[in-house]
C-alpha cells in the first residue's frame, strides 16, 4: 500500500516536472499576453490540469500514442491561450517540445536496454529502475530545453497551405516516432531479438534527428520569408520617402527661384502701372498669380521640410475643397532630421487628406476640415492633427488600426509614424471618434550638442 502511494506520488511529480519544464521552455520562446499575478496563476492552474490529464492517461493505461497526441494538443492550447505570437509559432514550439520529450524518453528507455539488457518492465511505472530512469528523463528534457532556448524566437510567415501542411507534418512525425518506439519495446519484450531491436533503435534515432532538422529547416524558411517581407516593406517605404524628399528639394528650389524673380516682376508691374496700361497690367498679374499657384503657397517657417510639406498640402487641400487650418511655431533645434520630419508630416497630412476625401465621396453635408499645429510645450514639441471623418476607424484584435485603403503598398502610414515617434523617444496618442480622428505627438527637445553628437 505504501509502495503504491509512493509510486503514484512519484508519477505525479514527474508529470508535473515535465509540464513545468514546458512552461520554462515556452515562456522563453514566446511573448506573454499579460504579465500579472493572476495571469501566472491561471498558467499554473493550466499546468496542474495538464499534469492531471497525463496522470489519468498513465494510470488508466491509455495507449501511449493517444497520450502523446493529447500532450501535443495541450501544449499548443497552452501557447494559444497565454501568448500573443502568431499561430504558426505556437504550433512550432509546442511540437518541438513534444519531440524533445519523445527524444528524452527514447534515450532513457531504449538505450539502457540495448547496452545493459534491462527489461522494459523495470523502467515502467512501479519498476525497480523507474525512479532513476524518470530522473534521467527529466534531466535530459532540462538539457534539451536549455540548448533549444538558444535558438532565437523570431517571427515566421507561411501561406495557409504551408501552415496546414506543417501541422499535418508535426502530428504525423510525432506519431510515427512514438509508434517506432512502441514497436521497439514490443520486439524487445516479446521476441527478444537483439539485432532487430538494435536496428529499430538506430532507425528511430535517425528518424528523430531528421525530423528535428526538418522542423528547424521549415522554421528558418518561415523566418527568412518574414524577414524578406519586412525588408521589402521597408524598401518601399524608403523609396517613397526619398522620392518625397526629392520633391521637397525641387519645390524648395522653385520657391527660391520665384523669390529671386520677385523684384523683376515688381519692376514690370510698376512699369505697366506707370504707363497706365491697365489691360496688360491685369493680364500680367493674372499670369503671375497662376504661376504662384503652380508652385504652391508661400510659407516661411524657417524649416525647409515643414515649409515644403505644408505648402504642397495646402495647395492640395484647396483643390479638393478641404478646409485646412494650421499654426506652426518651430523650436530650434528640431528633434527630427529633415527626412524623418518629411516622412512624419507627409504621412500625417496624407492620411488626413484621404479621410477628408472619403467624406467628399460619401457626400456628407459639412465641409471636410483639417486642424494642424506644431508648437513647443515645456521641453517638448507638440505635433497635433485632427480631421473630419464619416466613419469610425477600425481596430483589430491586436489593438492596432486597420487600414481602409485597399491598394497594394498602403497601410504603412501609421506604422511609419509610430516608428519615427518611438525612435525619437516620443509619445504617440491616437484618438478615433465617430466624426473625428486625432493624432497627438509629443517629442522631447534635445540640446544643440546632442544633435551634433
Amino acid at each position: 500500500m505504501i509502495q503504491s502511494i509512493i509510486n503514484y506520488s512519484w508519477e505525479i511529480f514527474i508529470n508535473f516536472s515535465e509540464s513545468f519544464l514546458f512552461f520554462i521552455f515556452i515562456n522563453a520562446k514566446m511573448q506573454p499576453q499579460k504579465n500579472s499575478f493572476s495571469f501566472h496563476g491561471r498558467q499554473i492552474m493550466f499546468l496542474f490540469l495538464q499534469t492531471a490529464l497525463t496522470c489519468f492517461c498513465n494510470f488508466f493505461n491509455i495507449p501511449t500514442l493517444i497520450t502523446v497526441l493529447l500532450s501535443l494538443v495541450s501544449n499548443i492550447a497552452f501557447a494559444v491561450i497565454f501568448y500573443s505570437n502568431t499561430f504558426m509559432l505556437k504550433i512550432f514550439w509546442g511540437s518541438i517540445y513534444s519531440v524533445i520529450c519523445i527524444f528524452a524518453e527514447y534515450i532513457t528507455m531504449l538505450i539502457p536496454q540495448t547496452f545493459s539488457l534491462i527489461k522494459p518492465d523495470e523502467l515502467l511505472a512501479g519498476g525497480r529502475l523507474r525512479i532513476p530512469m524518470s530522473l534521467l528523463y527529466i534531466a535530459l528534457i532540462a538539457v534539451f530545453v536549455f540548448f533549444s532556448i538558444n535558438i532565437g524566437s523570431k517571427k515566421m510567415f507561411l501561406t495557409p497551405i504551408q501552415k496546414s501542411a506543417y501541422v499535418i507534418l508535426c502530428v504525423l512525425g510525432i506519431a510515427v516516432a512514438h509508434y517506432i518506439l512502441i514497436v521497439t519495446l514490443n520486439v524487445s519484450h516479446f521476441y527478444a531479438i537483439q539485432k532487430l531491436t538494435d536496428s529499430l533503435i538506430l532507425t528511430n534515432m535517425f528518424f528523430l534527428l531528421l525530423f528535428i532538422a526538418l522542423l528547424l529547416f521549415i522554421y528558418q524558411l518561415g523566418v527568412s520569408k518574414n524577414q524578406n517581407m519586412v525588408l521589402t516593406e521597408q524598401s518601399k517605404q524608403s523609396a517613397l520617402e526619398k522620392q518625397q524628399y526629392q520633391n521637397l528639394l525641387e519645390s524648395t528650389k522653385a520657391l527660391r527661384e520665384m523669390k529671386h524673380d520677385i523684384e523683376i516682376h515688381l519692376d514690370i508691374i510698376q512699369s505697366l502701372a506707370d504707363n497706365s496700361d491697365i489691360t496688360k497690367l491685369k493680364e500680367y498679374i493674372t499670369a503671375y498669380h497662376n504661376s504662384i499657384e503652380q508652385t504652391h503657397h508661400l510659407l516661411s517657417t524657417g524649416n525647409t521640410a515643414i515649409d515644403c510639406i505644408l505648402s504642397a498640402k495646402l495647395s492640395q487641400a484647396k483643390k479638393m475643397n478641404i478646409k485646412l487650418d494650421y499654426s506652426v511655431l518651430i523650436p530650434k533645434p528640431f528633434p527630427l532630421d529633415s527626412v524623418n520630419l518629411s516622412s512624419l508630416l507627409g504621412n500625417l497630412l496624407d492620411n488626413s487628406l484621404e479621410a477628408c476625401q472619403r467624406c467628399l465621396t460619401a457626400k456628407t453635408n459639412s465641409i471636410p476640415w483639417i486642424l494642424f499645429y506644431i508648437k513647443p510645450y515645456l521641453n517638448m514639441v507638440v505635433i497635433h492633427i485632427e480631421n473630419s471623418t464619416h466613419d469610425m476607424a477600425k481596430i483589430n484584435s491586436k489593438n492596432t488600426f486597420v487600414s481602409s485603403k485597399h491598394q497594394k503598398g498602403h497601410g504603412m502610414g501609421i506604422k511609419r509614424i509610430r516608428s519615427i515617434v518611438n525612435n525619437a523617444d516620443g509619445i504617440l496618442n491616437i484618438v478615433p471618434e465617430k466624426n473625428k480622428f486625432t493624432v497627438h505627438i509629443m517629442l522631447p527637445l534635445k540640446e544643440e550638442n546632442d544633435i551634433e553628437n
